[in-house]
């Protein structure tokens, strides 16, 4: 009895009846994602996409604004003000993009056409258990079937109902991004949060010096200093709350690498993941943050 055979993201293809070519599997992947570039880009679902483009310009839309108004007087503030913000920028959009353009580290499904090509004929489908355990480093640790994808999941992989995939190392899927965070973009997620919470600090920093040097120039009189040029306080007004979430995110996923946890599993059980971790250097926890920082997810 064959219980499946796992199949490559881009081994299996179909035939245009019209045309008798093959069709990449990209044009008929039936997870619930978008691809461009002719399946060399791929995001999440459309709604997704869009979040992710209000996302980018979030982003942009202040940057543009910082640019042509606070940053027009950077020798005030010192030559190192506008070269900062520029790399602190393009830190922010560049692990954005990468982040929500990549693969989170999609399992690929095991359909019954996969198989038959795999063995050379067909067969008849059958479910395995529901869950079969495996013995690892002396411990039991419980591998589960999914039903959509018709595979055994990974460890620490799960099924995201929004882009119908099974994710591997799954962390959260990221409304901001519009994709899931896991195994093969959380270090790219982490650059993310972390350079959107320096780029914060210094908007923040620069326009309060900025209305200081303005102030102090308008005889301390804090009401000229915006009747002169609003943008520093509306930029301070715009980053501040920003700062606090991005913050929070940012402490957050520090934590949670220290404890050896995705996001999935701290929110569903507050015991250590009884999982086994991508490559051991000693303790689970210490692998975690090895796999973490030193791109061993990828």
């Amino acid at each position: 009895m064959i219980y499946g055979v796992p199949a490559e993201p881009r081994a299996v293809e179909t035939h245009n009846p019209a045309t008798d070519s093959p069709v990449p599997n990209w044009k008929v992947w039936p997870g619930n994602n978008k691809f461009f570039c002719d399946g060399r880009i791929m995001a999440g679902p459309p709604d997704g996409v869009r979040t992710l483009t209000w996302t980018i310009v979030l982003v942009v839309v202040p940057t543009v604004i910082y640019l042509a108004l606070p940053a027009r007087d950077f020798d005030r503030l010192g030559y190192w003000a506008l070269p900062t913000g520029f790399v602190l920028f393009v830190m922010t959009l560049s692990t954005l993009l990468m982040t929500g353009f990549s693969d989170p580290g999609i399992v690929p499904r095991n359909t019954a056409t996969a198989a038959s090509q795999a063995i050379g004929r067909d067969y008849d489908f059958r479910k395995p258990p529901r869950q079969q355990d495996i013995i690892g480093s002396g411990q039991v640790y419980a591998l589960k079937y999914c039903d959509t994808c018709s595979i055994i999941r990974p460890p620490r992989s799960i099924h995201c109902g929004i882009c119908n995939n099974c994710v591997e190392a799954f962390d959260h899927h990221c409304p901001w991004v519009g994709t899931c965070i896991g195994k093969r973009n959380y270090r790219q997620f982490l650059g993310f949060i972390y350079s959107t919470t320096l780029y914060c600090v210094f908007m923040i920093a620069t326009c309060i010096r900025r209305m200081q040097l303005v102030t102090n120039e308008k005889d301390g009189d804090f009401l000229a200093c915006l009747a002169d040029d609003p943008s520093p306080l509306i930029l301070v007004i715009y980053c501040v709350p920003a700062i606090g979430f991005v913050l929070t995110m940012s402490c957050f996923h520090t934590y949670l690498i220290c404890r050896g946890e995705t996001t999935n599993e701290s929110v569903t059980t507050n015991e250590p993941p009884n999982e086994p971790p991508v490559i051991c250097f000693g303790s689970d926890r210490v692998c975690f943050v090895r796999a973490c920082v030193c791109d061993v997810w990828i």
